[in-house]
C-alpha cells in the first residue's frame, strides 16, 4: 500500500549576485510503502501465554509480527492504524523521538536519508486485511531475581524479546528450551530461600515453528553487569535475608571504595 508522508527540510541555494548560500525550508510529500499480506500468509510460529504476554507471534517474509501491545488507554488511543499511518500523525514512526519532531530541520543533503529512515521506520508494519501488525523479535525466557530472597522480593520467570546487558546469558533460555528454563528458576529460587516460588514456574510460550528458533544466548549475549553479578551471588546460599543484606553492603562498599 502507497503510504504518503510529509517531510520538511532545508534546501540550500545561492540568491542572485551573492556568494554566500542560504537556506529555503521546502516541503514535500513523498510515497513510501507499506508492506501488505493476507492472513492466511502468515504462519502460527510462537503463543506467549505469559502474564501480560503478547500473544500469538506469527511468521512472514522471514519476519516475527504480532498485534501492536496495548498495555493501557494511551496504548488503546495511540494504537497504529491505516488512517493514523496515511493522516502525517503517525506516532510510532521511529526517525524522530516523538511526532512533534514531525517538521525539525534537517540539512539538504540528509533529504534522501530522511526518506530512507521513514521507510524503514514504515518497514516495521504490516498490514493483514486491514490491521496493522508489528514486527517483533524472539520470544525467549528470562530468569529474574529481586531483593535479597528468604521471600524478601522473589524469583520470576519472564518472557522476554531482547537481552538486558545488565543480566547474564545464564539468565536467558531461548523458546525451545521451557523445561530447563524452568529447572533453572527452580534452583535459583531453592538457592535464594524464596519458598514461596520454589515449584510455580511453568513453560509459557507455546512453539509452533520450532525450526525457525535462533536465539542462542551463550552466543548472542554477554556475561551481565560484573557488579549486578556479584550482589546477585550473594544472595544465594545465605541463612536470612538479613545476612544476604550485610554481605550486599559489603559488596557495594568495597565496590566503590
Amino acid at each position: 500500500m502507497k503510504v504518503e508522508s510529509l517531510i520538511r527540510y532545508d534546501e540550500e541555494y545561492v540568491p542572485y549576485k551573492c556568494r554566500k548560500p542560504r537556506y529555503k525550508e521546502c516541503h514535500e510529500y513523498v510515497e513510501l510503502e507499506l508492506q501488505q499480506a493476507k492472513k492466511e500468509d502468515l504462519k502460527l510460529a510462537f503463543e506467549d501465554k505469559s502474564y501480560s504476554g503478547r500473544g500469538k507471534i506469527y511468521y512472514y517474509n522471514n519476519q516475527l509480527w504480532c498485534l501492536p501491545e496495548i498495555r493501557n488507554n494511551i496504548d488503546k488511543l495511540n494504537k497504529p492504524t491505516v488512517s493514523s499511518i496515511k493522516s502525517g500523525f503517525y506516532k510510532y514512526c521511529r526517525s524522530y523521538k516523538d511526532r512533534w519532531n514531525e517538521f525539525e530541520k534537517i540539512p539538504a543533503n540528509e533529504r534522501d536519508n530522511i526518506i530512507k529512515a521513514r521507510q524503514t521506520a514504515l518497514d516495521e508494519y504490516l498490514l493483514v486485511d486491514r490491521t496493522i501488525y508489528e514486527k517483533i523479535s524472539e520470544p525467549r525466557y528470562c530468569i529474574v531475581t529481586f531483593g535479597l530472597g528468604h521471600n524478601h522480593g522473589g524469583t520470576g520467570l519472564f518472557c522476554d524479546y531482547d537481552y538486558n546487558p545488565n543480566l547474564s546469558y545464564k539468565t536467558y533460555f531461548n523458546a525451545n528450551q521451557g523445561e530447563e528454563a524452568v529447572k533453572e528458576a527452580n534452583r535459583v529460587a531453592k538457592n535464594r530461600g524464596d519458598t514461596k516460588d520454589v515449584g510455580k514456574f511453568k513453560p509459557f510460550i507455546k512453539v509452533y515453528m520450532p525450526e525457525i528458533v535462533k536465539c542462542n544466548p551463550a552466543k548472542d549475549h554477554g556475561d551481565g553487569d560484573p557488579f549486578l553479578n556479584k550482589l546477585y551471588a550473594v544472595t544465594e546460599g545465605t541463612d536470612s535475608a538479613f545476612e544476604a543484606g550485610l554481605l550486599a553492603l559489603a559488596v557495594t562498599a568495597n565496590e566503590i571504595g
